[in-house]
């Protein structure tokens, strides 16, 4: 009887942990964007130290970049939308569109001129298909993770 009252406790702490309705869209949305940029980070590190220490022809570094940078979405849309409960194609979009915007506007910094080439293109759209299609499958996977928890443990 006992295990059965810890059991029930422990249910308890689980569904007050993941309540979603403490925060709003704009918090995920921001924390989504804060992890992709320390996930991006070291991972940029990494590449350039590899450069540095290898072969690594130059021409494979831009899609070395962007599978980085899209990792990075990745993450973070299914992380933005796992907590959402509804338009995780549209949070995964904002994460996507959001951070390759900030990468745009530090690219054109660093390079002293605006251009709007095949290249800036193509990382905006990725960013937004990638994000998308992640946001509809952290929202399904956070949909899934919130049914098992109150399927297993109902509500007392």
């Amino acid at each position: 009887m006992n295990n059965k009252r810890i059991a029930r406790e422990k249910a308890k702490t689980i569904k007050k942990n993941y309540i979603v309705d403490t925060h709003s869209r704009i918090y995920y949305l921001l924390k989504g964007l804060c992890i992709s940029i320390c996930i991006s980070i070291p991972l940029f590190f990494i590449i350039t130290y590899a450069i540095n220490i290898t072969d690594f022809p130059e021409e494979y570094m831009p899609p070395a970049l962007l599978s980085t940078i899209l990792i990075s979405i990745v993450v973070a849309s299914f992380y933005s939308t796992a907590a959402a409960k509804s338009k995780g194609w549209f949070n995964g979009t904002l994460i996507g569109f959001t951070y390759m915007s900030i990468l745009v506007v530090i690219r054109w910094i660093l390079e002293n001129r605006i251009s709007l080439n095949k290249d800036i293109l193509t990382m905006l759209l990725c960013g937004l298909l990638i994000g998308s299609i992640c946001g509809i499958a952290g929202l399904n996977l956070g949909d899934k993770i919130r049914k098992s928890i109150f399927k297993n443990h109902p509500r007392t």
